[in-house]
């Protein structure tokens, strides 16, 4: 792997009912004390998901590094915090999250759910097209060539939809889980021969840094074997 670029994590985090004090946090005390602690450039309810979103936040402390806050989403008992960086600025935010709480006289506890989802721009050390079955490849390939006005194929990648069921403790505190994605397709607006690719997982940064370099060990492995063979078959022609 050459290069990551805009690694991001969000941290999913569900609560007990009224665990999050909801009402103080959307008044005008609540959201004015949070925007000056972290930073926040903006605060409004999603109409769509009515969450409270705290956006472009930055925040520092001693000596811990500055941390780029893109979103804080609340409800009455989940917060999604967004964060560009590793999973490690992550927690740190959400510690700084916590403090917050604690100068309002409240503790969070721990949650009942708490999931992660990794971003980032990765330039790997393979063609796109390994990505892609070669018998789907090459049909495409052959299809676009006689349309009228043959076009290049821009883009290809892969996406894989995981389905989570929610265990026994969670249905009984009401807690539905929603489908999550493994992505790894080629960067929109670049060259394909440039391999840089978005991809993204339901993980931390670490455990989503190691999946990328395991397939790029994978892929390698695969066509080092191909290779090979191609040298055998080349050695009993002749």
């Amino acid at each position: 792997m050459k290069e990551i670029s805009s690694l991001s994590v969000t941290q999913f985090r569900i609560f007990p009912h009224d665990a999050i004090p909801f009402s103080l946090l959307r008044s005008a005390y609540g959201t004015v004390r949070l925007k000056t602690f972290m930073g926040f450039r903006t605060a409004a309810f999603d109409p769509e998901s009515g969450d409270l979103v705290f956006e472009d936040g930055a925040y520092k402390k001693d000596d811990s590094p500055l941390l780029a806050i893109p979103t804080i989403a609340f409800n009455s008992r989940r917060i999604v915090l967004s964060v560009a960086g590793s999973s490690d600025h992550a927690r740190l935010a959400y510690g700084a999250l916590r403090d917050f709480f604690s100068l309002l006289g409240f503790t969070l506890p721990e949650p009942i759910l708490f999931t992660e989802e990794t971003n980032c721009i990765a330039q790997l050390d393979f063609d796109w097209t390994e990505l892609i079955n070669p018998a789907l490849f090459s049909t495409v390939t052959d299809f676009a060539q006689h349309i009228t006005l043959p076009p290049q194929i821009k883009t290809g990648g892969i996406r894989f939809t995981l389905e989570f069921s929610p265990n026994q403790t969670l249905k009984d505190a009401g807690v539905t889980l929603s489908d999550k994605q493994i992505v790894i397709e080629p960067r929109l607006g670049l060259l394909l021969s440039q391999r840089i690719y978005f991809t993204g997982s339901p993980s931390s940064s670490d455990e989503h840094i190691a999946l990328l370099r395991t397939l790029e060990a994978r892929v390698a492995s695969r066509a080092e074997l191909l290779k090979q063979l191609e040298a055998r078959l080349a050695r009993k022609r002749r």
